[in-house]
């Protein structure tokens, strides 16, 4: 983060001499689509030659994309083995603030710097067959943090109704972007492509738990120090998600974006 601080600053000092050539008042304003943010809106000011403000906000609709599997699960406690059919469908709604640098007076190349904000869910995890009546008093135990304190205890509820919901996030839920691309605001229409990484934290599955001591409800993560079982029932200090996958959650710091936007000259 401190060369990325100090390559902005680089660019920024050298932007300064044109920092007022452009006339004050010119706004765009246009449809966004991207991969990771999905269909979007933004707001564009140009404070010169060599910079451009920007704002926006952008979902990624369920109907895009749904991802269906039946998953096997093994007997523990009081519920019986069997397969139970899941649904994964993205579900991303975020917005945006970016700074685009021209370093070249005559191109239209840019670098883009800025932040995308929101509560950071990606996808969602649901079951589409609600489950057996066995599965209402089992619980997931999430130590938050990997802490061992009571008071970081939260349980998390497999089932509600009969269906369990979790959400792919970032764990940072205001996440850094940088980027560069083409495109250059002063026309009626203008086009501005954008191919960068968005610095997430790393990726969780977060599900809603009631802490232990103070009953407070909020979406903590499920880690792979989250208390489950083994095949033959008996409890291991092991994530549920490793007993049913075979294998432990996965993370991302760096999720690659590529972004177009059409800005339409306002006034």
């Amino acid at each position: 983060m401190k060369r990325i601080a100090i390559i902005l600053s680089i660019l920024l000092l050298s932007a300064a001499p044109d920092a007022f050539a452009q006339k004050a008042g010119n706004f765009y304003l246009g449809p966004s689509v991207g991969i990771m943010d999905g269909i979007g809106l933004e707001i564009a000011m140009p404070i010169s030659s060599s910079l451009a403000i920007r704002g926006g906000y952008s979902v990624l609709p369920e109907f895009l994309y749904k991802y269906e599997q039946s998953v096997h699960i093994p007997a523990f406690g009081n519920v019986p083995e069997g397969d139970v059919d899941f649904k994964a469908y993205p579900n991303s709604a975020s917005g945006n603030v970016l700074l685009d640098i021209y370093p070249y007076k005559r191109g239209s190349f840019h670098i883009t710097a800025g932040v995308f904000f929101g509560n950071g869910t990606i996808a969602s995890v649901t079951n589409t067959t609600p489950l057996d009546s066995s599965f209402e008093d089992v619980n997931l135990n999430v130590h938050e943090n990997d802490s061992e304190d009571p008071e970081d205890l939260y349980m998390v509820k497999l089932s509600d109704n009969g269906y369990f919901h979790a959400d792919l996030k970032r764990n940072m839920a205001i996440a850094p972007y940088l980027g560069f691309g083409t495109g250059k605001y002063g026309r009626r229409a203008s086009v501005i492509f954008d191919l960068g990484v968005l610095y997430s934290g790393g990726l969780g599955i977060y599900a809603d738990g009631v802490n232990f001591v103070s009953g407070q409800t909020k979406s903590v993560r499920i880690t792979s120090s989250t208390i489950g079982t083994n095949s033959s029932g008996q409890l291991v200090d092991r994530g549920w998600l490793d007993t049913i996958a075979g294998k432990d959650v996965w993370y991302f710091n760096l999720l690659p974006m590529v972004r177009l936007t059409l800005m339409l000259k306002l006034f």
